[in-house]
């Protein structure tokens, strides 16, 4: 396979993984399950910071490949403005209150 497959197929992996961690965690929130509130609040605390570490690993990797297309002037204008309000709210310097 070409590295480009190998990444998206990568990346499919990783929301398929990221959405059933997600699911689980709302399934626990919400279920009438015979689980302690202890067990219920630690596998839910368990999958948030797990959603947490991935998100802030996916991050460090999307800054690394936005300084590489930068360093080698492969963005316009154009791509800079077009990815603007998603950098802002990936990197966490606009919430989604700010577009309202």
């Amino acid at each position: 396979m070409e590295k480009i497959e190998l990444i998206n197929l990568t990346l499919d992996e990783i929301r398929r993984a990221a959405q059933m961690i997600e699911s689980v965690r709302v399934q626990i929130l919400w279920s009438n399950s015979v689980l302690p509130d202890s067990v219920k609040e630690e596998i839910t605390a368990d999958c948030t910071e797990q959603l947490e570490r991935t998100r802030l690993a996916l991050r460090e990797v999307l800054e690394d490949i936005a300084e590489f297309l930068n360093d080698k002037d492969m963005l316009s204008g154009v791509d800079c403005a077009l990815t603007k309000v998603s950098f802002d709210l990936i990197y966490e310097r606009k919430t989604d209150e700010d577009f309202e």
